[in-house]
């Protein structure tokens, strides 16, 4: 592929971009949805985090499906049917809620409608992951990746106040036909796609690996992972409890500090993303490098966010660490992109999602509990070490070491 303007120009990036967007809004109303009936219904904190609770769960299950067969698949047509198939779960949800008759029906329903809906949206995100590169030239992975992740995190900052206030707006039924058109509005854009792909023999699906195999299998990818373990042991620290237990505790601040913080992560968030898009070829020259920089910076910004007792320079600590962080994050993915073949981007990212999503879900209480016990400041120098000890893992990893991402051949595979 050879793709010599902007991506702005590029009809089919346009419409992956908007298809996102309506698949995120659809999954930010929806959570809000459920999680704030729920609440509502069971009058307690636990009831409502069975929403979260059954989605990692789900989740889980199927990544490790997707793991075996997603490669099997077409991913534009797997996309577009998960839209659709997402969509009249909703409708269908609607309809059926309609006829409950008590409160548990009710709080039933909703967490096996979230438990099929989420089951199903686990593999939305190793389908887009592999389908980008297949729409974009090479050179374009890195700026086409800022981008996604700037929409996304403008939508996450904006869509859950916006969410949570258009619940005193409209009512829940509203919402949700609000949710099924957006989860259809995203499967029409992606079919409207139009891809030249290279013809698979069907012989050659059939012997495709799981992608934990695969996975395993590649020195780059399980480094990269290991980075992921580690880093999301030290992200846990970033969690809503652990942040509201530090503005208390150490800041000695009201909650209204707490969403000043929360706030300012997420505007560095979004100003990372467009530094990604804005320098895309000097970052690419040194991606490797880049990241190793970014986990040092995290490390030196986390050390003194800990350490200083005063709000507002708590806040701009966080606003810088997002725009590090998100470099790293983006890097990293266009290197996965770039390094894993074709035919097994989906079911590698599906096995990923296999050890990071649990492990992400158990992380935050393991580090609330640690905290219990060596308290909170100290929980937040650990994460510190943390971060610094994924800079020596890409230092210390021969193939991340000697990763060149221009001189590499189009044709990339497993290293």
């Amino acid at each position: 592929m050879n793709y010599p303007y902007s991506l702005w120009k590029q009809p089919n990036f346009i419409k992956l971009w908007f298809s996102q967007t309506a698949n995120i809004l659809g999954q930010i109303v929806l959570e809000i949805v459920l999680i704030s009936q729920v609440y509502r219904l069971t009058g307690s904190v636990f009831g409502a985090s069975l929403v979260p609770a059954i989605t990692s769960i789900s989740v889980f299950l199927g990544s490790f499906l997707a793991s075996y067969y997603i490669s099997r698949f077409d991913q534009k047509r797997l996309l577009h049917t998960i839209g659709w198939i997402r969509a009249i779960l909703t409708l269908l949800f609607i309809w059926l809620a309609s006829g409950f008759q008590t409160d548990l029906y009710v709080i039933i329903g909703i967490l096996v409608f979230k438990f099929i809906l989420s089951f199903v949206g686990s593999w939305y995100g190793p389908a887009r992951f592999a389908l980008l590169p297949l729409i974009v030239s090479r050179e374009q992975y890195i700026k086409a990746n800022g981008t996604l992740t700037v929409v996304q995190q403008l939508l996450m900052t904006a869509g859950w106040a916006l969410g949570s206030a258009s619940l005193f707006l409209f009512s829940n039924v509203q919402l949700l036909m609000f949710c099924c058109l957006m989860f259809a509005l995203s499967g029409v854009l992606i079919q409207s796609i139009q891809i030249q792909q290279k013809e698979e023999k069907k012989e050659a699906k059939k012997r495709a690996k799981p992608g934990w195999q695969l996975a395993l299998q590649s020195p780059m990818v399980r480094s990269i992972t290991m980075m992921d373990i580690v880093e999301g042991l030290a992200n846990a620290i970033w969690s809503s409890a652990l942040l509201l237990g530090f503005t208390t505790l150490v800041l000695k601040e009201t909650e209204e500090w707490w969403g000043f913080i929360n706030a300012g992560y997420f505007i560095g968030a979004i100003l990372g993303g467009l530094v990604v898009v804005l320098n895309s070829k000097i970052l690419e020259r040194r991606m490797t490098f880049t990241i190793a920089l970014s986990a040092i910076c995290m490390s030196i910004l986390t050390f003194f966010f800990s350490i200083v007792t005063i709000p507002i320079l708590s806040v701009l600590l966080c606003i810088l660490m997002g725009p590090m962080y998100q470099i790293r994050d983006i890097c990293q993915s266009t290197i996965l992109q770039d390094v894993i073949p074709e035919r097994e981007r989906a079911s590698v990212m599906a096995a990923r999602n296999i050890i990071l999503s649990p492990w992400n879900g158990v992380v935050i209480p393991m580090m609330g509990f640690l905290s219990e016990i060596i308290g909170v400041r100290n929980v937040f120098l650990l994460a510190s070490l943390l971060y610094l000890l994924t800079a020596i893992i890409v230092m210390l990893q021969p193939q991340l070491r000697s990763y060149s991402y221009r001189v590499k051949e189009e044709t990339s595979s497993l290293n």
